[in-house]
C-alpha cells in the first residue's frame, strides 16, 4: 500500500512539473508573439500612419501566426490536424483580436489615452484570456 501511495506521489508530482513547464513555454512564446504584434503594431501607427484598427487587426493576426507555429513544436508538440487545431487557435485569436479592438476604441476614443498604452492594456488582458482558451480548445483533444 505504501508504494502505491509513494507512486501516486511521484506521478502527481511528475505531471505538476510537466503542466508547469508547458505553462512557462507557453508564456515564453505569448511574450514573443506579443513582441511581433507590437512591434508590427507600432510601426504601422507611428511610421506608415495606418488606421490604428487595421494595424490592430494586422499585428494582431501576425501574433497569432507566430504564437501558433511556436506552441504546436515547442510547447504542445502537437503533430496531428495542424489545419484544424491552425483554425482553432485562429478561432480564439480572433475572439482576443474582437475584445482587443473594442478595447482599443474605448481606450482611445472615450478614455482618450495614447494609443500606445492603449495596446499595452489590451494585450496584458487578451493574453490571459487566450492561454485559456487554447490550453482547452486548441490544443485539446480532437475527435
Amino acid at each position: 500500500m505504501i508504494n502505491l501511495i509513494n507512486w501516486g506521489a511521484l506521478m502527481a508530482s511528475w505531471i505538476a512539473r510537466k503542466m508547469s513547464m508547458q505553462f512557462i513555454k507557453y508564456c515564453m512564446i505569448g511574450v514573443s508573439g506579443v513582441i511581433v504584434d507590437f512591434v508590427l503594431y507600432c510601426l504601422m501607427i507611428q511610421v506608415l500612419h495606418w488606421d490604428y484598427q487595421v494595424a490592430n487587426f494586422i499585428s494582431a493576426s501576425a501574433g497569432i501566426a507566430n504564437n501558433y507555429w511556436w506552441n504546436r513544436k515547442w510547447t504542445f508538440k502537437s503533430k496531428d490536424h495542424p489545419w484544424t487545431r491552425f483554425l482553432r487557435f485562429y478561432a480564439v485569436g480572433l475572439v482576443g483580436l474582437v475584445l482587443s479592438a473594442v478595447s482599443l476604441y474605448f481606450l482611445i476614443e472615450y478614455a482618450e489615452l495614447g494609443k500606445v498604452v492603449a495596446k499595452l492594456i489590451t494585450l496584458m488582458v487578451i493574453v490571459l484570456l487566450q492561454y485559456n482558451l487554447n490550453k482547452r480548445f486548441s490544443f485539446g483533444g480532437i475527435q
